[in-house]
């Protein structure tokens, strides 16, 4: 049986996100990026950091950790962004599998595996490990239905670090084959990831 392992924030940190409203400043602390402060007209303040799950050997998964909690590195952080003109948060999930490697498909030095990500859709029967996260939080804007800015965990070239998008092309590239969903809807989402663990189970 191929399990369905989530790695995803709590309803709380859902509740958190939908309450921001308004201009969002970030704030960077010192040091390497591996966490952000939002600061938003709402008054909420929040943190937004990395964590990581091993799902099976040398298979990990990245997930934004969302916290109201604000450590000390708060108040000596620096601004590097404003995001406005936007309406909705919505949440970027991301799946993530391994499959057997097609004949000739990897060097004959390296573990016949190969990793993919993209739209649950396309997650194959020969799947051998899947893994669902939050890896970032989109800014959007309903009347022009697209995102105004991003903010994405960089798993690919520095693990653990988080990067601000704004531009357009950079946002699409940035989530490219997630699935979006509103911090409203998101706790109703995950409760229907069920579905999808019943029909890998069946695909097994």
């Amino acid at each position: 049986m191929v399990a369905l392992t989530t790695f995803l924030p709590n309803s709380q940190s859902f509740e958190t996100l939908a309450r921001l409203r308004g201009v969002i400043s970030v704030l960077r602390p010192i040091g390497r990026v591996t966490r952000l402060f939002l600061k938003a007209d709402s008054d909420v303040s929040l943190s937004l950091s990395v964590d990581y799950l091993g799902v099976v050997f040398k298979f990990e998964c990245f997930n934004l950790v969302v916290d109201e909690s604000l450590p000390e590195s708060f108040a000596t952080a620096h601004q590097i962004a404003v995001i406005s003109g936007w309406d909705t948060v919505k949440c970027i999930f991301r799946f993530e599998w391994e499959r057997p490697a097609l004949p000739g498909e990897v060097r004959v030095d390296r573990e016949p595996i190969v990793r993919e990500r993209g739209e649950r859709k396309k997650i194959p029967d020969t799947a051998s490990a899947v893994c669902v996260s939050m890896v970032g939080i989109a800014f959007w804007n309903a009347v022009r239905d697209q995102p105004i800015a991003a903010i994405v965990s960089d798993d690919d070239n520095d693990p653990g670090t988080l990067r601000v998008f704004e531009k357009s092309e950079e946002i699409a590239a940035a989530i490219e084959g997630a699935e979006l969903v509103s911090a409203d809807e998101a706790p109703r989402w995950v409760r229907q990831l069920a579905q999808l663990r019943r029909a890998l189970a069946r695909a097994d």
